[in-house]
């Protein structure tokens, strides 16, 4: 392991704290059976704590120079941390940083393989924001990570991130919730199509 590997312990709380990326979705105290299921929009973060754009950005070429540049051994203990801190990148209000977001995953699913068999589906549904972006860079950048995140998985991790693309929901499943709410399914692949 040579110095940037030595000063990861030091970076990663600094990245998470600026980002915000410790809970994203807000839910990692619950239980595992109280979690509800994914949600099929994609999320935004509103308003993160680093204010400053060029600084997310910044943070963002950190990372990918950190993820491509170390060996996946040293990287093991810091997974978690890693897969939020990208996921907090991808969807990012700023084009530019979910670029240099989805760069990151990139690398590093290039660098862990299927050793992130288990983190297909929320780096997958972190892409979303990407999909949806009005800048067809910011769409093409997600659907180049994409390709490296589904190679991570085996096609079960895989073919859940294309069900929640796709707005697909088992007919056998009635959720009682849409009796008295409505709910929007989206078609992301027809998203990105239509917004050439």
């Amino acid at each position: 392991c040579d110095d940037l590997t030595l000063s990861i312990p030091y970076l990663m709380p600094i990245i998470i704290e600026r980002l915000d990326a410790d809970d994203l979705e807000g839910i990692d105290y619950l239980d595992d059976k109280m979690k509800p299921s994914p949600n099929q929009k994609a999320q935004v973060v509103t308003n993160p704590p680093e204010k400053s754009e060029a600084v997310r950005q910044l943070l963002a070429e950190i990372m990918t120079i950190i993820v491509s540049g170390t060996l996946f051994d040293c990287l093991r203990p810091y997974v978690d941390n890693i897969v939020n801190i990208c996921r907090a990148l991808c969807m990012d209000p700023y084009g530019e940083v979910i670029i240099e977001g989805t760069v990151a995953i990139s690398e590093f699913c290039k660098q862990g393989g299927e050793q992130l068999i288990h983190f297909c589906n929320p780096m997958g549904r972190a892409l979303f924001t990407s999909f949806v972006h009005r800048h067809a860079k910011v769409r093409m950048a997600g659907l180049r990570a994409l390709f490296d995140v589904l190679s991570t998985g085996v096609w079960k991790t895989s073919v859940e991130v294309f069900e929640h693309m796709i707005g697909f929901r088992d007919p056998n499943i009635v959720p009682i919730k849409e009796f008295y709410e409505s709910t929007t399914k989206i078609n992301y692949f027809v998203i990105i199509r239509f917004c050439r």
